[in-house]
């Protein structure tokens, strides 16, 4: 099995650092590169090409709409998008999900639970990769 190739966004370093050690347990996922803002992610997502890219919703510093083209962007570039949030927000879930989100999650999400998404969605992404 190849390595599933991870970018991972979020303003919060301890949030970032906890991802950070709870996926190099994975032996099968690569974390090529970890932001702390939306403009970072992108260019890193361009130049990288993960196959997922984990985007940790916070306090938001950026505006919605610049989230919103991020994920338009990811989905159409074929890079699966995982939402992980604090809180559900249902109206921003949908939005989310509607431009391309793969998946929506809660933070606090268990390893192996977060490691069984990723992997869905790698699944889910390879047919279109062979097109």
């Amino acid at each position: 099995m190849n390595p599933i190739k991870l970018l991972i966004i979020d303003e919060h370093p301890a949030v970032r650092q906890a991802l950070v050690v709870r996926l190099r347990s994975a032996g099968h996922l690569s974390i090529v590169a970890v932001d702390d803002n939306l403009r970072e992610g992108l260019h890193h997502a361009q130049e990288l090409l993960p196959h997922i890219v984990l985007l940790g919703l916070s306090t938001r510093k950026e505006p919605p709409y610049s989230l919103i083209d991020v994920v338009r962007k990811l989905a159409a570039a074929n890079q699966g998008v995982i939402v992980l949030t604090s809180f559900v927000d249902v109206v921003e879930r949908e939005v989310l999900l509607q431009a391309g989100a793969r998946r929506y999650l809660l933070k606090n999400i268990n390893s192996n639970r977060l490691i069984a998404e990723l992997e869905a969605v790698a699944n889910e992404i390879k047919p279109e990769e062979s097109t």
